[in-house]
């Protein structure tokens, strides 16, 4: 017998000393109809001591709870306004969102400013909005002097490529608790680009609708109720700067810029592939007489054995350097809907969704219908290929997407 022992199973978890169980977890994941609801369970000291957290995944509406012995002590419940503590069902504290917002967002707004919009979300998501989106809801909010919230280092430098006269500030670790898509508070109107529940709506609307009925930019649309003829698309304009700061990155890893490939290997959402199709393929590139460079974030990919550089490079030097490439091929990620607009052929790679507990059961055609990259306004389909890459052993696949590189011509 262990003295200490930790199972783990799919959001389950038990500690046990001496073979008996001194805390437990369990996860419950539920959808009646609409609603999805996740209830965490945990058990201390063999059930002495309970809490029962309940949170409703599309809407606004959270609640906490802690027994003991089997009665309820204390309680937090969230209704997306206030924060509301109890003990023994008698209101202690209570806590506004918006006040709790306004005391600590504020210093940071000009009082010039009437509109905010908060950009919350990962590169995609931001980037459509800032490319395609951006105009036509400023307009349809009449929003005389907007102001851009960022809310991650990256999203300045995609405004500062894409929508440069627009005023904007970054907060950093912004957590804004409010999970109101719209809210005003005092002379400010706020905007949500977007709440944590539109997600979840978008995939639960692709999981559980017939193939090609839905995709994300098609949602994102109808969520901010913006017209396909009221679109005003956005081309990243790049500076000198990105360029020269790229540039001098570069030299040091004597990449041949007139004759390489670029990869993008990494994903935050899709499941990432296996490392020896990587290694493969890479080789099969460098026989063919290209560079490689592979962008690398997070070392959440092992490429030993393969010949590549790499360096730590910014959004929009990513942009300037896949602009000078022959090909870029990347597994779907936020990334990619950025490399696209390089106008460079680009291989897009799509696995099953990771981390996800509703709906760790959506297949690779659902993800590739719903998120598909060739299905986006004003971008040239002749020059993006989408593969499901369960469909192919390593070898094909690689030699499916190395066929035309560069026309198949090999600078010398």
């Amino acid at each position: 017998m262990k003295i200490f022992e930790t199972l783990k199973s799919d959001g389950n978890r038990a500690v046990k000393l001496f073979g008996i169980t001194i805390y437990k977890k369990t996860t419950d994941f539920n959808i009646e109809g609409n609603c999805v609801k996740t209830t965490r369970y945990q058990s201390f000291l063999g059930g002495i001591i309970k809490t029962c957290k309940i949170n409703d995944e599309f809407g606004y509406y959270l609640n906490k709870q802690i027994s003991i012995l089997g009665c309820a002590i204390l309680k937090n419940i969230n209704d997306g306004n206030f924060v509301t503590w109890y003990l023994f069902n008698n209101i202690i504290k209570q806590l506004s969102l918006k006040e709790r917002f306004k005391k600590l967002y504020f210093k940071y707004i000009d009082e010039k400013y009437d509109d905010i919009y908060i950009l919350n979300a990962n590169s995609g998501e931001i980037y459509l909005f800032l490319t395609y989106l951006a105009d036509a809801f400023i307009i349809k909010n009449g929003s005389k002097n907007p102001l851009l919230i960022a809310t991650k280092k990256y999203h300045l430098e995609m405004i500062k490529m894409l929508c440069p006269e627009i005023p904007a500030i970054y907060l950093n670790n912004f957590n804004a608790k409010i999970k109101f898509s719209t809210f005003d508070i005092d002379k400010f109107k706020f905007y949500m680009i977007f709440n944590n529940g539109y997600f979840k709506q978008v995939e639960f609307a692709i999981k559980n609708n017939t193939i090609n009925t839905y995709h994300y930019f098609t949602y994102m649309c109808e969520e901010l109720k913006i017209k396909e003829n009221e679109i005003n698309f956005r081309n990243p304009v790049l500076s000198y700067e990105n360029q020269a700061l790229m540039l001098k990155k570069i030299e040091d890893l004597k990449l041949n810029l007139d004759n390489f490939v670029f990869i993008a290997p990494e994903a935050q959402s899709c499941m990432l592939v296996d490392n020896s199709f990587w290694v493969s393929l890479i080789k099969s590139i460098k026989e063919k007489g290209y560079d490689v460079f592979v962008n690398l974030v997070d070392n959440s990919v092992d490429l030993t054995g393969a010949e590549y550089k790499s360096c730590f490079l910014t959004y929009s030097e990513v942009f300037a350097l896949a602009q000078k490439s022959k090909k870029i091929i990347s597994l779907r990620s936020g990334l990619t809907e950025f490399l696209v607009q390089t106008n460079i052929p680009v291989d897009v790679l799509y696995t099953k969704f990771r981390n996800r507990h509703f709906y760790d059961d959506m297949s690779v055609e659902q993800v590739m219908s719903g998120f598909s990259i060739r299905k986006l306004l004003n971008v040239n389909k002749n020059l993006i290929n989408e593969y499901n890459y369960k469909y192919y052993d390593h070898q094909n696949l690689i030699n499916e997407i190395t066929k035309d590189i560069g026309g198949n011509k090999i600078a010398v």
